[in-house]
């Protein structure tokens, strides 16, 4: 029969799930409309905090440590902000964050950005021909993929990590489709908004 862990971690600490946005997983909400600006979510979260401490105010000298995966990489900071922004009106003892798998800008980074390391590590195992490895080096200096892997390969991170913005027009629902990007598209950055099979420029590396 299984047995209680009398060391396990939650003998320390407690676990508070909140879904959110309003509206998503198990939460409900009486607007037909979602959320879609991260200021909003986080607003409403905080005033969810204020209601959660005055129905248990013994809490609020408990450590606090905000924690979530994928796109809590862009809440946590926001609601961390938050709360440390009215400290004085709402001293929540907040302690850590800790963000896991989570993103840290545009999709074209957080997808692309260790695909080049990953072929050239493992080359040597899957057989990939040093013309593939050489474009996707290059497409990663284009693409200034190559900066943000060193810098995230740092600990602690000596500073704001330089994640390449957006590029212009951005639409992955028209890569999926495999059309051709628009004219407005053209620029340095532009190999970092096609489909791969749309890059003329990882083809002529591809045949060095």
């Amino acid at each position: 029969m299984p047995t209680a862990n009398p060391y396990s971690w939650t003998k320390l600490g407690s676990v508070l799930y909140i879904d959110q946005p309003v509206g998503t997983g198990f939460s409900t909400s009486s607007s037909s409309k979602p959320i879609s600006k991260n200021e909003q979510v986080t607003s409403d979260l905080y005033a969810w905090l204020g209601e959660f401490y005055r129905e248990f105010p013994h809490l609020l000298e408990k450590k606090t440590h905000l924690v979530g995966e994928s796109y809590a990489g862009i809440f946590v900071p926001y609601f961390a902000s938050e709360i440390v922004k009215h400290r004085d009106s709402l001293p929540i003892n907040l302690k850590s964050i800790s963000v896991g798998n989570g993103i840290l800008g545009n999709n074209a980074v957080m997808a692309d950005v260790a695909v080049g390391a990953y072929l050239e590590t493992n080359a040597p195992i899957l057989d990939i021909p040093r013309s593939v490895i050489h474009a996707f080096s290059s497409a990663d200096h284009i693409c200034k993929f190559d900066t943000v892997l060193n810098e995230t390969n740092k600990y602690p991170p000596p500073g704001p990590i330089s994640v390449p913005g957006n590029p212009e027009n951005l639409n992955f629902r028209r890569d999926e489709l495999c059309r051709t990007p628009s004219d407005s598209d053209a620029g340095p950055m532009a190999e970092c908004n096609t489909h791969p099979r749309e890059r003329p420029n990882l083809a002529a590396y591809s045949a060095v």
